[in-house]
């Protein structure tokens, strides 16, 4: 069936998100993005209720969809 055993191994995981190039990215690209985009952005309250941004014509609301890989 395809099943073949080994023994638990716990070890120390680095995903380098503290590597000078990514810092890079996420200072001087990311994070100023995101800062201009969050003016966009909908809130949703935890009642369920949620509230547009005021934007100019032509200019459309975002929503935010996030993905946590822990659930």
């Amino acid at each position: 069936m395809g099943f073949s055993y080994w023994s638990v191994r716990k070890d120390t995981y680095f995903d380098g998100h503290e590597r000078d190039d990514v810092k890079a990215y996420r200072n001087n690209v990311f994070l100023p993005q995101w800062k201009e985009h969050s003016a966009r952005f909908v809130e949703f309250a935890e009642d369920g209720k949620w509230e547009k941004p005021q934007l100019p014509d032509g200019i459309l609301p975002l929503v935010l969809i996030t993905h946590d890989e822990s659930t």
